[in-house]
């Protein structure tokens, strides 16, 4: 049988680059907030937090399609097989 590991706020706040101290807030704001930044966290709670923030850093579609589009690799121009040397 394996067991479920525990995940702690501090974790989630070094992982995703937020403050704990905001997690726990989000949390008290929904009524799930743990006592200590170091309780772990059951499965609900962590699906919690990651749609919480999830939506809130969403992008915007054109934001993405921007994105898309200038990191996009330029498109060389192929050489057609007629005009390609045949091997020796």
């Amino acid at each position: 049988m394996a067991t479920e590991q525990k995940y702690r706020v501090n974790d989630f706040a070094k992982d995703f680059g937020i403050p704990s101290k905001e997690i726990m807030t989000m949390l008290a704001e929904h009524e799930m907030a743990p006592k200590t930044h170091m309780a772990a966290l059951d499965t609900v709670v962590s699906n919690f937090i990651l749609e919480y923030y999830t939506q809130k850093h969403m992008a915007d579609q054109a934001t993405f399609a921007a994105y898309m589009t200038a990191t996009a690799p330029e498109k060389k121009e192929e050489v057609p097989a007629a005009a390609k040397p045949a091997p020796a």
